[in-house]
């Protein structure tokens, strides 16, 4: 099929422009001349590429620009502006509201169309799986299982996995792999939509088990970075990493919600206390609720029960109200192997694979791997978690 292109612009020339130099390269246009027009144009046409003209209706392209990245799909799609702002700041700035690329009027029709191959060839590369780990609340260990599901992902299937620790301050998962980074996602973040490849790849610390951590500073930002500030990141780990995992507290609320969208798996941790398991069921609900009206979004949530088994634990046959619908696994209790790995900075899978726990980590890890010819096209994370309890006896909580 044609790559579909929409231009949105309010000049009938540059419309014609458009067509004239793209079609004849097998393109599809599709036209749209204001803001309303080009959301719903984008919406409905489910286009390939977006030509943006960022000064029309006096410079609402700029906003049009990042509600494009919120729509369905609009994480992944390419977006070139082809304006008459030939200033330096329009360019940083609509940059910094998630454009791909940025060419001035009049453009030059043979540079356009190279742009336009490239950014459809980039668009193109294969999207890493990304899960979201969401502790409900602080201490239940969602850092400790994001650091195994990588180093699992990564020594046992040789997978290329990408863990960004995405909690301010942090420094948690480096310490967990005994790395000490000398470059953080603070380096980033003041690029914001115009970071690039080369420093994604700068900051990237690699461990010896082939996963590679993007570290969250220890120290106290003056303010929290913007709640999109991963979208460019992860989109920029296309074609570079099979598997992308996200480790974010639920206290960063509108952080987890922005992240959401950009997921394929949503792992929320709990431990088995009222208090998380009520805030899980609130995290919970309120992801649904925003994410349903995302036609093209549909996370698989997981509900994972750690440190089932400890003492004082509440005992309980089912899950409460809410939290039931949701897929679950548990994660057994043994604070003792758990502390000796954090202390030794050898996470679990590596330093007792033959532990129940260990054994229990590597069974999720392979629960969220992308489905290949023996699991079927359309195994999803519920079928694949299914499939893995059927052979085993896990513990309800309270059990020991």
């Amino acid at each position: 099929m044609s790559p579909r292109i929409l231009v949105i612009d309010d000049d009938d020339d540059t419309h014609l422009f458009l067509k004239l130099t793209l079609q004849p390269h097998g393109h599809q246009v599709i036209g749209a001349h204001s803001v309303t027009q080009g959301l719903n144009a984008a919406r409905r046409e489910n286009p390939d590429l977006i030509v943006l003209e960022a000064a029309i209706e006096n410079g609402a392209g700029f906003d049009l620009c990042r509600r494009l990245r919120l729509l369905p799909g609009g994480r992944t799609r390419p977006i070139l502006i082809v304006s008459r702002l030939r200033d330096r700041e329009d360019l940083v700035r609509g940059l910094e509201h998630g454009a791909s690329a940025y060419l001035t009027k009049p453009a030059d029709p043979t540079e356009l169309v190279v742009r336009v191959h490239m950014l459809l060839r980039y668009d193109q590369a294969p999207r890493p799986t990304v899960i979201l780990v969401v502790g409900a609340k602080g201490g239940v260990g969602a850092t400790t299982i994001a650091v195994n599901l990588g180093v699992a992902l990564a020594r046992r299937w040789r997978e290329k996995v990408a863990l960004i620790d995405a909690e301010f301050p942090g420094g948690d998962p480096a310490v967990q792999l005994d790395l000490r980074p000398t470059h953080t996602l603070a380096d980033l973040i003041s690029y914001g939509q115009s970071v690039d490849v080369e420093m994604v790849e700068g900051v990237l610390q690699e461990h010896s088990s082939g996963l590679r951590l993007l570290s969250a500073p220890i120290g106290v930002l003056d303010e929290l970075p913007p709640s999109d500030f991963l979208v460019p990141i992860i989109n920029l780990m296309a074609g570079h990493q099979t598997y992308v995992i996200v480790d974010m507290p639920a206290s960063m609320r509108e952080h987890v919600e922005v992240t959401a969208r950009q997921a394929d798996h949503i792992l929320v941790v709990v431990v088995p206390e009222l208090t998380a398991l009520s805030r899980a069921g609130i995290l919970l609900d309120s992801l649904t609720r925003r994410l349903d009206s995302d036609v093209e979004t549909h996370p698989q949530f997981c509900l994972v029960l750690n440190q089932v088994g400890r003492g004082g634990s509440i005992l309980v046959d089912e899950l409460p109200e809410g939290l039931e619908a949701y897929p679950s696994v548990r994660i057994r209790y043994d604070a003792r192997r758990v502390l000796a790995s954090i202390n030794a900075g050898v996470p679990l899978v590596l330093r007792s694979p033959r532990s129940a726990i260990a054994r229990e980590l590597v069974q999720l890890a392979q629960s969220l791997r992308r489905p290949g010819p023996a699991t079927g096209r359309h195994s999803t994370i519920s079928d694949r978690i299914r499939a893995v309890l059927s052979r085993l006896h896990v513990p309800r909580l309270g059990e020991d």
